[in-house]
């Protein structure tokens, strides 16, 4: 607390207001309980809340935070996480840079997809991922054999190896396919209804 305290005194925060700011910083990155521990024996993932309380001394309009859960373990990257989340549901606007597609996935409500200094994707979050749903059907071997007649059920039906993608329209004919397939003496391993993931957003948006 005496690290915040000085961060704030620099901010020019007023000394009877310091006390205040510095608790609620410590409360917002839930470190209250070690407020008088020595920095030096706090954890990494101690520390990178630290620094994120010390990013909110003087109560910025914005808070930019550069891969905030980088080299954190699995404990730390939630934690940290759940801090983000806090903040944002606390009303708090932050923009984060950062090349962890599942903390991106987790804490964010908007996408935007930067290459070469330009911007190549931009959306929400929940549009984003829902975009392209696509049905998968995995059958036990190379469907090379059966390809054409699979292909021609259906426009929107692509087929990979052993595998069957039905997307838009397409996907209501799953049955129709997994018949196909049956009759053909294949088994089917697994059948999936899948979104598009962030990281074949990002794949397609630096093409």
């Amino acid at each position: 607390s005496d690290y915040l305290a000085m961060v704030a005194n620099l901010c020019g925060i007023t000394s009877e207001n310091q006390e205040k700011t510095v608790f609620d910083a410590l409360v917002q990155v839930d470190l209250v309980s070690q407020a008088s521990k020595r920095i030096a024996d706090c954890s990494k993932g101690m520390r990178q809340r630290l620094g994120l309380a010390q990013a909110m001394m003087g109560n910025p309009p914005l808070l930019l935070l550069d891969e905030p859960s980088n080299g954190l373990d699995p404990n730390g990257q939630v934690e940290m996480q759940a801090v983000i989340k806090n903040l944002h549901v606390a009303g708090r606007t932050i923009m984060i840079s950062s090349h962890q597609l599942d903390e991106i996935t987790a804490v964010c409500t908007q996408l935007i997809i930067l290459n070469n200094g330009r911007i190549h994707y931009q959306n929400s979050m929940v549009e984003a991922l829902t975009i392209s749903p696509h049905t998968l059907i995995q059958a036990d071997r190379d469907l090379g054999e059966i390809a054409p007649t699979l292909l021609a059920q259906h426009p929107q039906i692509q087929v990979k190896g052993s595998k069957v993608f039905l997307r838009g329209e397409a996907m209501s004919l799953r049955r129709n396919i997994l018949a196909v397939l049956l009759r053909a003496q294949f088994d089917i391993i697994h059948v999936e209804q899948k979104h598009t993931t962030l990281a074949e957003i990002y794949a397609r948006a630096v093409q």
